[in-house]
């Protein structure tokens, strides 16, 4: 059955060859922003999410180290249906290294129950108003493979990832780039888009309101992703709360994923396994889709989006000396997300 075939039946979008979400893998990712909300978030902001919050994950929290102690992310029996802001408590464990102006690393480790070992979890926090972000695609054999990897990005690049879903050789989905829509729409549930505008505005468009704001135009790039992970203020989406089937909760995979924190920048996370060996880190083992959530939920992100759900999930930084920090994935893609920063906010 081809893709128009799998939407029409309720599936979700298929990204690198594996189904996404709604059958088999739940991940490859994306979600939607109505605007940043304003509001920094603040190490004092109160923060733990409320026992009797309703979500139908099962089992103990996962936990992150803080310190030498490991600390569960939510307390009671079930994840979180909102996340009102940063958890104070997880706060201490992060140690901000500032690459250049407007890029800052960070990393954290979460072990969950029933997992293989714990995870790392790279954290890359990003100012949008110093930072010129655009998509390079790369594919050969006339588009039947992906070619495009964080080693092939242009040298003056700071930050580079993987960009959404693909099928193929091909983006599965919209696609604008260089201000021209070079693939249109394809609606899928929890699907979404991450956009960037001509005002350097960077948001997320959920599946229903794609149509409106592909009218409104005005767009440099954009490029479809799933699933949704939080959406409005903090809000865990209701296919997460009571799952229809189809929808694996409790699929572990490598992940990446693009969260926007409350005072206007963006937080990557990508996770890398906890195992000896120089390429067992690249494992496709980590976070279900609701723990990825929470995650960045936990870290004050009010919206979240999964970009990469398997082993094509890699992420570069440039520091200002030039030199380059890699996370590589498995295997290339047809699409890479990409960011210059500047000195001065536009």
């Amino acid at each position: 059955m081809g893709i128009v075939g799998l939407l029409a039946a309720g599936n979700p979008p298929v990204a690198g060859g594996f189904v996404a979400v709604a059958g088999l893998m739940a991940m490859a990712g994306a979600g939607r922003a109505d605007a940043v909300p304003a509001g920094a978030v603040r190490a004092d902001a109160p923060r733990r999410a409320a026992a009797d919050s309703t979500s139908v994950w099962p089992g103990p929290a996962p936990e992150i180290r803080v310190g030498d102690a490991w600390r569960p992310l939510w307390t009671g029996r079930r994840a979180p249906a909102h996340w009102p802001g940063a958890d104070s408590t997880l706060l201490p464990g992060l140690r901000w290294e500032t690459l250049r102006p407007g890029v800052e690393l960070s990393a954290l480790e979460l072990r969950s129950a029933n997992a293989l070992c714990p995870v790392r979890l790279v954290l890359v926090r990003v100012d949008p108003a110093r930072a010129v972000f655009s998509l390079e695609e790369r594919t050969r054999r006339h588009g039947l493979f992906p070619d495009w990897n964080i080693d092939r990005a242009a040298g003056d690049v700071d930050l580079a990832c993987d960009a959404g879903q693909f099928q193929g050789g091909l983006p599965w989905g919209w696609l604008v780039r260089d201000r021209r829509e070079e693939l249109p729409p394809l609606p899928a549930p929890l699907a979404a888009a991450v956009v960037g505008d001509s005002t350097g505005r960077i948001e997320m468009v959920r599946d229903a309101e794609v149509p409106a704001r592909r009218q409104r135009g005005g767009l440099d790039w954009a490029f479809a992703c799933y699933p949704v992970l939080l959406q409005g203020d903090g809000d865990v989406p209701a296919a997460w709360q009571a799952p229809a089937p189809g929808i694996d909760i409790h699929h572990r995979d490598s992940r990446l994923a693009l969260g926007w924190l409350r005072d206007g920048r963006l937080l990557f996370l990508l996770t890398r396994l906890e195992a000896p060996g120089p390429a067992l880190d690249r494992l496709p083992f980590g976070p279900t889709s609701v723990e990825t959530g929470a995650c960045l939920g936990a870290l004050g992100c009010a919206q979240a989006v999964m970009l990469d759900g398997g082993l094509s999930g890699q992420l570069s930084l440039r520091d200002a000396r030039g030199e380059r920090r890699r996370w590589p994935g498995l295997r290339d893609v047809p699409v890479g997300l990409v960011a210059r920063m500047t000195r001065e906010s536009r």
